[in-house]
Order: structure tokens, then C-alpha cells, then sequence
């Protein structure tokens, strides 16, 4: 009799334990407007390496929308990636479950998108807003290293 009370105890913790957050889901969905692209792709971002691994993928409906899925874990960083572009789309962090990532491209440019906008998440609207802060930065930085390269080479006095 104790054998048995032992072995549904262990078969009771064992089942216990299995874990239950592979069952619970983060998904991506949205809206991408004016690109061909046919394929999206939910890329995960180790930290450790750096190398994209694909997380899910998704054929875009004519509309443009789309739905992605991965396991629910501790917070990651993903990209948001259109067929073989070389360069993401956007970048999200799965601290919601569900996250609103929507694009619109300029018809000229499919690498990059012209706006978009990413909802239900805060951490990624925060990454995303920090982005286009550093990036305006960049720009500012080398707007006014070719006026100072363009001045020194005019001979204009550097005081």
C-alpha cells in the first residue's frame, strides 16, 4: 500500500511540475502597408550569441495582416522581419501577451519602414522610442561632422 500512495505521490509531483508557461503564448499581429513582401518572420535574439534564431513565421494576407506566436518566457527581444530583407522591421519585447506591431512603407523603400506603431507593450515603445532618439543623435552627429569637414576643407579658421 505504501508503494502505491509513493508512486501517485511521485506521478502527482510530477505532473505538478511540468511547465506550464510552454502552454501560455505571446502573439504578434498587424497590419504592413505598401511592401510586397509575401513572408514575416518572429525572430528571438539570444544574447548570448547574437545570431537570430526563427521563431515563427507567417504568410501575409493580401490586407497586409499577419499573426505571429512563440512561447511565452522571460522577457525577450525579438525582430519583426520581412521575407530576405537583410535589416528588421521592428524589434518587440514579449513582456504582453499580445503586441500590436503595425507598418507602413513608403512605396519606394521596402528595406525600411516609413512609420510604425507598436501597441500592448510598453518595453518595446520604450526600445522603440529609445531607438528613434539614438538614431536622431547619429544623424545630428554627422550632419555637423560634414559641416566641420566641409569648413576645414574651405580654409575657414577653426576658432
Amino acid at each position: 500500500m505504501k508503494k502505491i500512495l509513493f508512486v501517485a505521490a511521485v506521478i502527482m509531483m510530477l505532473i505538478s511540475c511540468t511547465s506550464k508557461s510552454s502552454e501560455k503564448k505571446f502573439y504578434v499581429s498587424g497590419t504592413i502597408v505598401n511592401n510586397p513582401a509575401q513572408i514575416i518572420y518572429l525572430e528571438e535574439i539570444p544574447m548570448a550569441t547574437m545570431q537570430r534564431l526563427v521563431t515563427d513565421s507567417a504568410v501575409l494576407k493580401k490586407d497586409g495582416k499577419y499573426e505571429l506566436k512563440a512561447d511565452m518566457a522571460e522577457d525577450r527581444v525579438y525582430n519583426l522581419r520581412l521575407d530576405q530583407n537583410a535589416y528588421p522591421l521592428a524589434a518587440v519585447i514579449n513582456d504582453a501577451p499580445k503586441i500590436t506591431v503595425d507598418a507602413t512603407f513608403a512605396k519606394e523603400n521596402t528595406q525600411f519602414a516609413e512609420k510604425y506603431e507598436v501597441k500592448g507593450s510598453a518595453a518595446s515603445q520604450q526600445m522603440k522610442d529609445f531607438m528613434i532618439a539614438f538614431n536622431s543623435t547619429l544623424q545630428a552627429i554627422f550632419y555637423n561632422d560634414t559641416q566641420a569637414d566641409s569648413l576645414q576643407k574651405s580654409g575657414a579658421s577653426d576658432s
